[in-house]
């Protein structure tokens, strides 16, 4: 998908060095966007938007369960979003801001596209007069958010996590790579990627426990 750079007005100012709060990632995409607000840079909103593409799709399909209904709504994820990057501030993480646009637009859609319990007149079959009730299983507002925070409240927890286990769980939860994939990708045997996810989700769980508790 391809999507027109905005023009907007300069940004805020952002942090350029590493510290505790923020990681490489995040100071990677400040600067990405500070080219965008600033110097109107195409190719930086178009690596913008490639770093976060796939995560972005893979969240809105698991909303919505339809893969056309979710390429349509991930790519109006990014146009809102880069309608609005004048409006970020670097107090968080880019990619916070994004999946809470991508979440408020799947609450809406969802709100706006939920259907009503079905009753089929199946008299033709029966000679009687005899309905089924098909219940509607896309989940409800309330449903969704609380999934999306949790999907949200994941994505935040692995970015707290040492680098070494950051890429690995982004490889094998949110881009759905196979342990193989990921050790090829790493260049790292299959033993120290299970051995180190395995760390991973230790950690995860740590961090995620008692955002979980609070829902």
């Amino acid at each position: 998908m391809s999507i027109a750079a905005p023009a907007l007005s300069a940004s805020a100012d952002f942090p350029t060095t590493t510290t505790k709060k923020f990681s490489a990632k995040a100071l990677r995409d400040f600067a990405l966007i500070e080219r965008i607000l600033d110097h109107h840079d195409e190719r930086a909103y178009s690596e913008l938007m490639g770093h976060y593409q796939k995560a972005v799709y893979q969240l809105v399909v698991k909303m919505v369960h339809q893969s056309d209904v979710a390429e349509d709504l991930a790519l109006e994820v990014f146009v809102r979003a880069f309608r609005s990057l004048h409006t970020f501030r670097p107090e968080f993480a880019f990619s916070t801001w994004l999946f809470r646009v991508a979440t408020n637009l799947c609450i809406g859609h969802l709100q706006r596209h939920r259907l009503p319990t079905v009753s089929l007149d199946a008299a033709q079959f029966t000679g009687e007069e005899t309905s089924f009730d098909l219940p509607d299983t896309t989940p409800t507002p309330q449903e969704a958010l609380i999934q999306l925070q949790r999907i949200e409240q994941m994505h935040l927890a692995v970015a707290k996590l040492p680098a070494k286990y950051q890429q690995l769980m982004q490889l094998h939860y949110f881009e759905e790579l196979s342990y193989e994939e990921v050790a090829e990708r790493q260049h790292l045997p299959v033993g120290t990627v299970k051995g180190q996810l395995h760390r991973g989700r230790d950690l995860l769980h740590q961090l995620l426990a008692p955002a979980q508790r609070s829902i």
